[in-house]
């Protein structure tokens, strides 16, 4: 994590923003966070993990063209989150249903939809 961190404010400077700078070290902050999260989630650290790809989706989202790729990210998050926290599982299926809708792929959103769903079946059942 200190790393992607490090990454990613090291290309976000005044200077960087002004020429356009930047979009390698956000891809590898990216690379960072990603890994970190997958550690997280090996080590069943689960809330760690979900704020992890949680981070990964805003930076999808704010500086690459892959709105897809924040949409997987937050999917990931859900799955996460799913296992120690109900509302931030839904909020993150939701952004991903969301994102998805945005695209035209209504098939991934709908199966982000089923997920939050099952979600609340479980808590609610």
């Amino acid at each position: 994590m200190e790393e992607g961190d490090r990454k990613l404010k090291k290309n976000t400077g005044f200077i960087s923003s002004i020429f356009g700078g930047g979009g390698s070290g956000v891809s590898d902050a990216i690379e960072c966070y990603i890994s970190a999260a997958n550690y997280y989630k090996a080590a069943k650290s689960w809330y760690s993990a979900g704020e992890t790809f949680i981070r990964v989706a805003e930076l999808h989202e704010k500086h690459s063209d892959s709105k897809f790729d924040a949409g997987q990210n937050f999917t990931e998050a859900g799955v996460c989150f799913r296992k120690v926290d109900f509302i931030k599982a839904t909020d993150c299926y939701q952004k991903a249903a969301d994102i998805y809708v945005d695209m035209g792929k209504f098939t991934m959103a709908a199966k982000a939809y089923v997920a939050k769903a099952e979600k609340y079946c479980k808590c609610f059942a």
